[in-house]
């Protein structure tokens, strides 16, 4: 199962980094240097999303699973109506694929029993593929109220509010402050 889904989340973020910047997923397990570019206007979606994001990063940050599953329905929801809504308005194809692998990622967490490991390591792949959304569609004074964090032991991104002090929800209180800061500009992929 573990390596199905990692096979699948895998080709979920190819196609996203195919359709959200036209060339390759960068493939550094570092920050690259920052761009300066970010969007002009709000995608109402984006905003609408953060809520359960951060609380499901929040719980795993302490070490628990509570609400996960009922987060990651609040953002199927949200996501399955701003698809349609999208589909609607005619919106481009690229905007409406990376709506979809958004879905798929999040219905990982989703109504399943899963331990915290399970949950984590989800987590870090719906969280990758989302931070790489939120770069593409969330305004740039949405992207002044959050931090994007890289945890170079887990490989994965995450995004906090800006001000908070570190919180890795991947290894939780055995290592809260694990995790490099970067700008959420900067183009931060994992390996």
């Amino acid at each position: 199962m573990k390596k199905i889904f990692v096979t699948t989340m895998g080709i979920f973020l190819i196609v996203l980094g195919f359709a959200m910047s036209g060339a390759a997923a960068e493939k550094s397990t570092k920050a690259n240097s920052p761009k300066n570019e970010k969007p002009k206007a709000a995608d109402t979606l984006a905003s609408n999303l953060m809520t359960p994001y951060l609380a499901m990063r929040a719980a795993l940050a302490a070490d628990n699973v509570s609400g996960v599953d009922k987060n990651a329905a609040v953002l199927i929801s949200a996501l399955k109506d701003g698809l349609s809504k999208a589909k609607k308005e005619k919106k481009p194809k690229d905007y409406l694929d990376s709506l979809e692998v958004l879905i798929t990622a999040a219905e990982y967490l989703n109504g399943k029993d899963l331990g915290i490991g399970h949950c984590r390591e989800y987590f870090g792949e719906f969280s990758d593929t989302f931070v790489s959304w939120m770069r593409s569609n969330a305004s740039a004074k949405d992207t002044e109220k959050y931090q994007l964090f890289y945890c170079p032991m887990a490989r994965h991104n995450w995004l906090q509010k800006t001000g908070e002090s570190i919180e890795n929800p991947f290894y939780g209180a055995s290592m809260a402050e694990c995790g490099e800061r970067h700008s959420f500009s900067a183009s931060a992929a994992k390996k």
